[in-house]
């Protein structure tokens, strides 16, 4: 097929770029709720500070019929570098 060894390259080297920021950063919780309305505020307030749209997780953790589900925003953050 025609050009999948480029876009095979490309993703390779996207997925590359990923993984070297996730090795010198780590995910910090920043909100937690149970309201969607609430999510979506917040998730408004972090993209018009400026945070990047893949720069954010969003876990839902379902508890099924015995608990609500939750839904727990992160935001990935650089680690610090610590002197020797």
């Amino acid at each position: 097929m025609p050009g999948q060894r480029r876009r095979k390259a490309r993703r390779r080297r996207e997925a590359d770029a990923w993984n070297r920021r996730l090795a010198g950063a780590r995910w910090e919780r920043r909100f937690s709720t149970q309201d969607r309305d609430e999510l979506r505020t917040y998730l408004n307030l972090l993209t018009r500070s400026g945070v990047p749209a893949d720069e954010v997780r969003i876990d839902m953790p379902c508890g099924r019929l015995e608990q609500p589900t939750w839904y727990t925003v992160s935001v990935l953050v650089p680690t610090p570098d610590r002197p020797s």
